[in-house]
């Protein structure tokens, strides 16, 4: 085969991928039962064909670890980071936010402590209650919540801490209809919102509010990964006709006590999570570290 059918099918092959990329995006069962067991051998274009956006409507596994309420001198998250450096097929960092709690507190309590894991991923944030503005700005100019991050066969919902007085007003109105509309898109299988205080609480007194400001969007999110709360509590509730499950992390050094019926709620855990979306299924591991 010379070298100009070989760049030609490849171009055939691109072609295709971008326009059965957009069909999978509208109608995408239908169209993985129809391809579910085609197979292409163009040079190049089999691999834009049977990429993320190919043919076959298989993506590949998308794996990222979250963290969350890091806010602390540097010695007191030495064995969260080496716990995450030895973690491998990783492709990205999720922080639930509260990183540093002042300005001048940045470069001691994110930018020394996790510089080695900076450099190895891509650390995506949410804003929390203690993260200055300008500083989060300086270091994630493109992850200002609320945002979405698609990757693989997920998309990632980032919206930033509100507190009850906010949640209650135009801003949570705003971040409620942002996530609404956005949310309102099929196009990925998984869905996973990010947000800093929890949706329903296993700590503190801010009450459930969320629940509410959220409500429309909720039915159509697969995982809510949280903090703020400084306790660790995976559990599940029937939202609409599915079973939603939020996991709240607690990966620094501080730690607070779990409400009176918080079921499943553990104190003074601290870790990471280690999150594995594939074509069907989104598995959660959980990493202790003993701080």
């Amino acid at each position: 085969m010379g070298i100009r059918a070989v760049i030609t099918l490849s171009l055939l092959g691109a072609a295709a991928a971008g326009t059965v990329d957009y069909i999978l995006r509208k109608r995408p069962r239908h169209v993985r039962l129809i391809a579910g067991s085609t197979a292409f051998l163009l040079p190049f274009g089999a691999y834009a064909l049977l990429s993320p956006a190919g043919l076959l409507g298989t993506k590949p596994e998308t794996t990222f670890l979250f963290i969350t309420d890091t806010h602390g001198p540097a010695a007191d998250n030495v064995k969260l980071v080496q716990a995450m450096l030895r973690e491998s097929n990783v492709n990205f960092v999720i922080h639930g936010g509260d990183i540093a709690d002042t300005e001048d507190l940045w470069r001691a309590w994110w930018d020394t402590p996790f510089s080695q894991v900076i450099a190895k991923w891509p650390v995506y944030p949410t804003r929390g209650n203690h993260d200055p503005e300008a500083g989060y700005r300086q270091r994630f100019p493109n992850s200002w919540p609320p945002y979405k991050l698609s990757f693989g066969s997920v998309d990632i919902f980032f919206v930033p801490y509100l507190s009850v007085p906010a949640a209650n007003g135009s801003t949570g109105a705003a971040v409620a209809n942002w996530l609404q509309r956005e949310t309102a898109f099929h196009s990925a299988p998984f869905k996973i919102l990010v947000t800093h205080r929890p949706i329903w609480r296993a700590q503190g007194s801010e009450g459930d509010n969320l629940a509410t400001l959220f409500a429309a969007s909720l039915p159509r999110i697969d995982l809510i990964l949280a903090g703020h709360n400084h306790v660790f509590q995976d559990s599940s509730r029937v939202i609409g006709d599915r079973i939603v499950r939020q996991v709240i992390e607690k990966s620094g050094p501080k730690n607070y006590t779990c409400n009176s019926g918080a079921a499943g709620c553990v104190e003074r855990s601290t870790g990471y999570l280690r999150v594995t979306v594939s074509a069907d299924q989104i598995s959660v591991e959980r990493r202790q570290v003993g701080l």
